[in-house]
């Protein structure tokens, strides 16, 4: 099946599912599963898509419109401008908790340059603590968790983000 066919019969499926916008879910959709750019979505509309490829969008098709979220689908999330990887221990973190990172920036106003130490209580995916970090060069920070597995995937972000030098998860 070529790419175009594919995104238009997955665009139709979602508006018949009320799932909106459905032509920029559907091509998120095919971007991530078939692991695409965007770049190529445009380019070469007429790719040819495997059917391994094509089975694996309908499956994904299928959860989205089951109502499972895009981000837990695909595994990440986007939070602060960064991309976050998402795992089955950890929440997927929401646009308006970006507000309590305003409220910590603007709580430390002035002094963003000094070495300032972060505590993140059930950090989860990292996300709030990363973003910190991002905006806060000499802070180091502590990410606790009671979940191991939660304390990997903020360790993976942490990592993924160049952090990893001042993140410290901590199980407890």
């Amino acid at each position: 099946m070529r790419l175009n066919h594919l995104y238009k019969e997955l665009q139709a499926q979602y508006e018949a599912a009320a799932l909106l916008p459905a032509k920029q879910e559907a091509k998120w959709l095919l971007w991530e599963v078939c692991g695409l750019e965007e770049e190529v979505f445009i380019s070469q509309p007429d790719l040819e898509i495997t059917k391994e490829q094509e089975q694996a969008v309908w499956q994904a098709a299928k959860r989205r419109m089951a109502g499972e979220p895009l981000s837990r689908i695909i595994g990440k999330r986007e939070f602060w401008g960064l991309e976050f990887a998402l795992s089955g221990a950890t929440l997927d973190p929401r646009p308006d908790t970006e507000t309590l990172v305003e409220a910590v920036l603007k709580s430390v106003k002035g002094r963003e340059k000094d070495p300032l130490n972060i505590l993140d209580m059930g950090t989860g995916t990292g996300c709030i603590l990363i973003a910190l970090l991002s905006e806060l060069p000499n802070a180091r920070g502590y990410a606790l968790d009671l979940s191991f597995e939660a304390l990997k995937t903020a360790t993976q972000n942490a990592e993924t983000h160049k952090m990893r030098d001042r993140f410290y998860a901590v199980q407890g």
